[in-house]
């Protein structure tokens, strides 16, 4: 399944799944396709977020970066898909639910991982939180957020070295 190199996409099951506008955290560093977590709330009321932060995070909430709708102030390198949304910028997020797809979530880097092997998935696998954003196999079912719909070996990769996957939240 060849993946998009330019949009986050998500595909609602039902009418269910939300959008929501919010801001990167003070010291966070948020890309699109990576789960978030919301840390508090700016002095206007509108969430504060970040990279989910612990490993395996049980019944998380699938809070998911998009490529922002307008194009990121930088130079012509500053690839929508890639941009790192920096504190205090405004992000846009999706909360996705039980049987939504996921197109380009963020798949961790073997070397980021105490066992490389959970960089490696298949179609079916289970997948879970990294504690940078990131997902990466899981045997815990109660962190288990998703699976995979794609084939993708990122375990050779050197730290922050994402690769993009297909997700189903379960």
């Amino acid at each position: 399944m060849a993946k998009s190199r330019a949009v986050i996409e998500g595909v609602p099951s039902s009418d269910r799944s939300v959008y929501l506008e919010g801001e990167v955290a003070s010291g966070a560093t948020v890309t699109p396709g990576m789960i978030l977590e919301q840390t508090g709330q700016n002095g206007d009321g509108d969430p504060l977020v970040a990279p989910v932060s612990s490993v395996d995070e049980t019944d998380p909430e699938v809070l998911v970066a998009l490529v922002p709708d307008a194009p990121p102030k930088g130079d012509d390198s500053d690839i929508p898909i890639n941009h790192e949304y920096s504190a205090g910028e405004n992000i846009q997020m999706r909360v996705f639910r039980p049987g939504d797809t996921i197109q380009n979530a963020v798949l961790a880097a073997g070397s980021d991982l105490a066992s490389s092997s959970d960089a490696t998935v298949t179609y079916g696998d289970k997948v879970g939180t990294n504690d940078d954003g990131s997902v990466k196999a899981t045997t815990t079912a109660a962190a288990a957020l998703a699976t995979v719909d794609d084939d993708v070996d990122n375990s050779g990769a050197a730290s922050g070295e994402f690769e993009r996957v297909y997700l189903r939240v379960i």
